[in-house]
């Protein structure tokens, strides 16, 4: 198999943001069974058919969109940290769902506090608000993931409503391409 290489490579003072490849896949298989990860998003672990549909999805997202998630690393030792990036899911939803691209982000636990999370963050809307994502970008975060609240609104995203999505309530949130950073990365 082949890597795509499709979309940029960003950096920031601690990590190395990437487009997926095929090679990722057993690191996001293995985020994606993390209780501490899949309590905020589907609330079950992901099985190795559902993480490998979700890695071709990433790459294909980027050769059909010019954007997509990216595998977030620690920049010295390449040690893969989580993922960040923007989709079009086409929830259905409504609050700009399917029409602005969606951001999210994820990572391991032993990164969460660290501030990796808001560094990368940051570092994707700088991108997607010079690209992509230059008409702003939504989100939608579960009620109980309060520390993706807090990032969120810390990288300029607007509480935007509520909705369901697969029987679980969450918050939505817009942000407007180029927003000001609430509060510095970390």
């Amino acid at each position: 198999m082949t890597e795509p290489g499709v979309g940029p490579v960003l950096t920031t003072a601690r990590t190395r943001l990437r487009p997926y490849g095929v090679a990722d896949f057993a690191a996001r298989a293995a985020l994606g069974a993390m209780p501490d990860f899949y309590r905020f998003t589907s609330g079950t672990a992901a099985s190795e058919e559902e993480s490998w549909h979700r890695v071709l999805r990433y790459i294909g997202h980027w050769a059909v969109f010019g954007f997509g998630f990216f595998v977030v690393e620690d920049r010295l030792s390449g040690r893969f940290l989580g993922e960040a990036g923007a989709m079009d899911f086409r929830r259905g939803i409504g609050g700009g769902f399917g029409d602005l691209p969606e951001l999210g982000w994820g990572f391991v636990p032993d990164v969460h506090g660290t501030g990796i999370a808001g560094e990368a963050v940051r570092a994707v809307l700088a991108w997607l608000d010079s690209g992509p994502g230059r008409a702003g970008t939504v989100c939608m975060i579960g009620l109980e993931n309060h520390a993706s609240h807090r990032l969120a609104t810390r990288v300029g995203y607007v509480g935007s409503g509520s909705a369901e999505y697969h029987g679980r309530p969450v918050a939505t949130y817009a942000r407007a391409a180029g927003a000001t950073f609430v509060s510095p990365p970390g």
